[in-house]
Order: structure tokens, then sequence, then C-alpha cells
């Protein structure tokens, strides 16, 4: 069975790659623009929806692999735009450039229309393959491990991840060492312009997928984890 991380960037792809790696799994975790994706010689494959927004390469997929399971990783909105905000920046500090509220627009609208348009095309589509994991939500990676456990060998005693498996140092952490300070200032306003933009626009900041979004049709009404 593949395990396909139907996730937008900064919903945990990065943990789960590791984690699965840590459990035995041959795991794929995109890296680059341009990258081809090949399937057939792993067991999982996360952040790699970029440039897969097309519903029908996905129903493709679907096709080819009948037996996958796909797993929707969200968080809440507030906190999503939070951490892309703050990637962006580390990316572009040496600029110091902080994402506008322009394109932090830009990203919601993303999640909201575009990423929804695939996401029901092929949850809906096959509710019983799907599931939902709100990265907030406490022992999210161990439910997620709980799932896979019977289509594979997970020898539970290498399962305790939780203090080894992920990076040690975080975009942030790396961003407050090398910033300066005229711009540091500036890097620490991401909150209050997300914060900004819910209150003009109306948003939900618990948001996890889009307004209206019936979980129980996505999940053929099973337990979500959200």
């Amino acid at each position: 069975m593949k395990v396909f991380i139907v996730g937008l960037h900064k919903t945990g792809t990065t943990s789960i790659h590791y984690m699965m790696k840590r459990v035995g799994l041959r795991s794929f975790h995109w890296r680059g623009v341009g990258q081809a994706y090949h399937t057939g010689e792993f067991d999982c494959l996360s952040d790699w929806a970029t440039g897969l927004n097309d519903p029908m390469k996905w129903e493709d997929i679907m096709n080819n692999h009948p037996e996958c399971l796909m797993v929707l990783n969200t968080r809440p909105l507030a906190d999503w735009v939070e951490s892309k905000a703050r990637h962006e920046f580390f990316r572009q500090t040496r600029n110091g450039a902080v994402p506008t509220k322009s394109e932090m627009h830009k990203w919601i609208a993303n999640r909201r229309d575009v990423h929804r348009q695939y996401i029901e095309r092929i949850f809906l589509n096959t509710p019983e393959q799907s599931l939902i994991l709100n990265i907030n939500s406490p022992g999210w990676l161990e439910k997620l491990i709980n799932t896979i456990r019977p289509f594979y060998n997970i020898n539970k005693q290498t399962e305790w991840w939780s203090t080894g498996f992920k990076k040690n140092i975080t975009n942030k952490n790396i961003a407050d060492e090398i910033i300066s300070n005229d711009v540091r200032s500036s890097y620490n306003t991401v909150r209050d312009t997300i914060n900004e933009i819910i209150n003009e626009s109306g948003y939900d900041s618990e948001e996890l997928l889009y307004p209206d979004c019936d979980y129980d049709a996505l999940t053929g009404h099973k337990s979500v984890y959200i």
C-alpha cells in the first residue's frame, strides 16, 4: 500500500518524511523544481504536490495505486500562514524581505480554491481511503503510524521517534541567528500582519481546510483526527 501525503507545504510534511524513514518505510520528500516523481520505488511520498494541482494527475495516480492511502495533513489557517511566512522570510533574509499582505492573501486563496479542487475530486471519490490529520492535534504522528501499522512490519520499539527524527534546527532558529537587528522588527511583525488579514477579511483563524468543509463526506464518516 502506498501512502500519499497530500497536504500543502508547511503542514508537517518534513516531520512525516523523517518519521516514515525512522520506522523503516521508503520515503520520498520533494526536493527542487522539476524533480521527477516515481512512485514505484517508494512506500510514502510527501511534499510533492507542488505542480500536481491538476486533479486529473491525481486520478491517474489513484488508478495506478488503487489500494493507496491518501493522507490530508493540515493545520489551522493562521498558524499555517505564519509558518509559511516565516519560511519565506528565512529564504530571503539576505534581502530582509518579509512576505506582504498581498502575498499572504494569495496563499489563502490557493489553499481555499486550487487545493480544495483536487482534495474534493479525489477524497469524495475514495473516502474509504482517506484520512485527515490536524498537525496541531496532540499525538497526530502516532495516530498516523497506528493507521498504517497493519500494512507494514513496524517494530513498536523503533516507533518512539519523538525526540530524534525531526530536524534539530528550525528555520526560525536559523533566522534568529543570522538576521540583523534592523530587520528583526519586520520579522517579528508577521503574526500582527496575519491578524490584520483575519480581521479585515473575516477568515476563521482556526479553519483547517476551507469554509463549509464536509469532513464526514471526505473521509466516509470515519474518525478524523482534528
